[in-house]
């Protein structure tokens, strides 16, 4: 039985879709922008959400103030945020998904516009910025993702949050650098509405993975004043030593003894650049979680002994080009590849000064 979008996202909107399809048509992999099984969750979560169902996550958005454009923000978001994947573009589909739609804004706006508005209800989305609220939200729609599972700083968040004011001839002039109240609260909105879309996309991939700690830490970065104080290594090294089926559980006494143990052997090279230098790690979550701690400790030494010598205070991207996927069943393969070529020493880690990125692939 084919899915009816119709229940989850409003007829308006859903022809706003079909426009967005034939404007999109010529640069998408697929031939179309319809909604797959994981969007189709990711739709029925949003309803969901906005019933107030998931109180028990600690969101309850019956307590929320969102007005009627927000909740129209949201479908659309949600509708389109993965259309990155279907793009044939070499980059993340978050950013392929923001460009796509950067490019053929006019179309969108356009297309909402005709589809959505009601100038008694819903003002057009060209008003302050509403559209590109919707750009950046699935530009950056996996990012509080990203912070949890330590891929991502705690810092990047200011950074994202940036793009909101880039415009505002107020903070411009500020000599500060501290944002206008309007753009405070632009921002507050925006970061409430990220942890939404963030909410609906998880539980849409695995609803088991979404519990109580999940959600009581993004809404403690958002809550944040000083994200740069947060202690980055610390959690990062929590989640990559967490695995319950190997009998580590967050907290447990085995997690706190395999996190101690790599706190303690990492090099100093290896806490720096971990706790100060890579601001994003692609593919790496799944790995370091799978490798036992004597290989992470290897690893992460490695990785920063090669950052000393090829930078110096920049801020990088560590990508895994093997990418370890524990559902894949290759998975097993995989590892033992990358377990072999850290023992060997020939793990081959190629720093890229200009793109300010390591890549690292077995040789």
């Amino acid at each position: 039985m084919e899915f009816d979008l119709a229940a989850y996202v409003s007829r308006n909107n859903r022809l706003v879709l079909h426009e967005l399809q034939q404007t999109l048509e010529p640069r998408l992999a697929s031939d179309d922008v319809s909604l797959d099984f994981h969007e189709e969750r990711v739709m029925r979560a949003l309803g969901f959400a906005l019933a107030g169902a998931y109180t028990v996550l600690g969101v309850d958005l019956e307590d929320t103030e969102l007005t009627p454009k927000d909740r129209m923000i949201l479908e659309l978001t949600l509708a389109l945020h993965d259309v990155g994947k279907r793009a044939d573009l070499n980059v993340p589909h978050p950013e392929a998904g923001y460009e796509l739609l950067r490019d053929h804004q006019a179309d969108l706006c356009s297309a909402i516009d005709r589809h959505v508005v009601n100038s008694k209800i819903v003002p057009s989305p060209t008003e302050d910025d509403h559209l590109q609220l919707i750009l950046w939200l699935v530009r950056h729609h996996d990012v509080l993702e990203g912070l949890w599972t330590g891929e991502r700083r705690a810092v990047h968040l200011d950074r994202i949050s940036d793009e909101l004011c880039r415009d505002c001839e107020v903070c411009k002039d500020r000599k500060d650098r501290k944002r206008c109240a309007d753009c405070q609260n632009k921002v507050a909105k925006a970061l409430e509405l990220l942890l939404i879309v963030t909410l609906c996309d998880s539980i849409g991939h695995a609803p088991k993975d979404v519990t109580q700690a999940t959600v009581d830490f993004w809404h403690k970065i958002i809550a944040m004043d000083n994200r740069g104080q947060f202690g980055d290594l610390s959690h990062r090294i929590t989640q990559w030593t967490t695995d319950e089926k190997q009998g580590r559980p967050a907290g447990s006494p085995a997690q706190q003894a395999a996190a101690d143990e790599l706190g303690r052997k990492m090099n100093q090279a290896a806490r720096d650049v971990f706790a100060s230098h890579i601001g994003h790690i692609v593919h790496g979550f799944g790995l370091f979680k799978a490798l036992d701690v004597r290989w992470k400790i290897r690893l992460f030494n490695m990785i920063g002994d090669c950052y000393a010598h090829h930078f110096e205070n920049e801020e990088v991207a560590l990508t895994f080009a093997m990418r370890y996927d524990p559902e894949d069943p290759g998975a097993a393969r995989v590892l033992t590849a990358y377990e072999s070529a850290i023992q060997s020493g020939r793990l081959r880690i190629v720093a890229h000064c200009e793109r300010k990125e390591i890549r690292v692939a077995r040789p």
